[in-house]
């Protein structure tokens, strides 16, 4: 569905986020991942994956993309646009935190591969956690 009614989609999430701006107000790594918990809820919440499963199994044949998209495609567009919001939040955040405006321009440079490969294969580095470790899987539910 995505690919076949990529145009509509991407012109409805241009028109729902023309007017609106990404705020950064996140501080520290916890809250950052709490505010993807929040928006895992709000997606989950705005699009159910079982209405996805429902509406992909109503139609058979060449329809069935239409009917998916007449069924989930403003909410899809909405989720996308969400996403889009909180991604832009989470940066402006992470480069306000980070002190971004005061770096000088000349050491703002592309990192090689390897550098980057080096710190996320750094166990130590920014560790994961279970999301049941922390207490989240219940506020998903």
């Amino acid at each position: 569905m995505i690919e076949r009614f990529a145009v509509d989609i991407i012109e409805g999430v241009n028109s729902e986020l023309e007017n609106k701006k990404a705020h950064p107000g996140i501080t520290g790594g916890i809250n950052a991942a709490n505010s993807i918990i929040e928006l895992m809820k709000k997606c989950v919440t705005t699009l159910p994956p079982l209405d996805i499963v429902d509406a992909f199994n109503e139609v058979q044949g060449h329809n069935r993309l239409d009917n998916m998209f007449n069924k989930l495609g403003s909410r899809t567009i909405n989720c996308i646009s969400d996403g889009s919001l909180y991604m832009a939040m989470l940066w402006e955040s992470a480069w306000k935190e980070g002190g971004g405006d005061s770096i000088p321009i000349n050491k703002l440079i592309l990192c090689d591969i390897s550098s980057l490969k080096s710190l996320y294969e750094n166990k130590s580095f920014l560790e994961a956690f279970r999301l049941t470790d922390q207490g989240y899987i219940d506020v998903l539910r």
